[in-house]
């Protein structure tokens, strides 16, 4: 919840970087989690399981301002589920508050990120992306991902962040590939769940397996002005939803 701010140059650039980040979360090694078996989720607690992998695990109305990441490795080994139980209740690990995974946060709300950059890779489920797991209610400016995401996902997966709900995103780019099993709210080059996201002078290039080169559910976003992207789909999709959100924005296919 507080702030973690970098001394920057001349220029404006931070100084130092945190280089050769390893963080890998093992709880699903350790327990044994298996898709479609709540069973083995011996460890679960409702939203204090601490399955989250990043260099934050969480944050909550926090300050990140300047910070540079380079090399970075993140894994998390939690699998999560993708079924209900049969009276409805949510299985272990389903719930966006759980499996987050990303370089800087990962499961980021009503925060302020700004001039930050990461570098580097990022392997586990769902709910997970370049910079954040997840990015609720968060104000993203003048920052760059440059990543390759490797995800057996269920849904939830995009370059920057896996959801972006409610953000604000500003003259911030991705620059990598994702792989991703399937095409459930992502896998996105840019991001994926942009429920009433404003994006603003931001561009996403590179590669993705299947399923969109910027957004997923771009008619959910609240207005996209001034974007791009140059990405490519080795399934040849472009873009999920209507475009009427986005203004002078384009997609250059390959």
């Amino acid at each position: 919840t507080g702030t973690f701010t970098c001394d920057v140059d001349e220029s404006g650039n931070p100084k130092y970087s945190i280089t050769n980040l390893s963080v890998t979360n093992n709880a699903g090694t350790i327990y044994g989690h298996k898709l479609n078996d709540a069973k083995s989720y011996s460890d679960y607690v409702k939203d204090n399981s601490h399955w989250e992998a990043a260099l934050f695990g969480a944050a909550d109305g926090a300050t990140f301002t300047n910070i540079s990441i380079t090399k970075a490795s993140i894994v998390n080994t939690v699998v999560g589920q993708n079924q209900m139980n049969s009276d409805y209740s949510v299985n272990p690990g389903q719930g966006t508050g759980e499996i987050q995974a990303g370089i800087l946060v990962g499961k980021c709300q009503n925060s302020t990120i700004t001039n930050c950059s990461v570098q580097g890779t990022v392997s586990g489920a769902s709910f997970m992306g370049g910079m954040f797991g997840s990015a609720s209610s968060c104000k993203i400016t003048d920052c760059s991902i440059k990543a390759d995401i490797n995800s057996t996902a269920l849904w939830c997966v995009g370059g920057i962040s896996g959801s972006g709900d409610k953000s604000t995103y500003t003259r911030t780019y991705f620059d990598g590939n994702i792989t991703a099993n399937s095409c459930q709210s992502g896998p996105s080059l840019f991001t994926a769940g942009v429920g009433d996201a404003t994006i603003t002078d931001c561009y996403a290039w590179g590669t993705v397996s299947n399923c969109d080169v910027f957004a997923y559910n771009l008619d959910k976003a609240k207005k996209v002005t001034n974007c791009y992207s140059a990405g490519r789909s080795a399934d040849g999709s472009v873009a999920y939803g209507a475009t009427d959100k986005a203004i002078n924005s384009y997609v250059v296919s390959g």
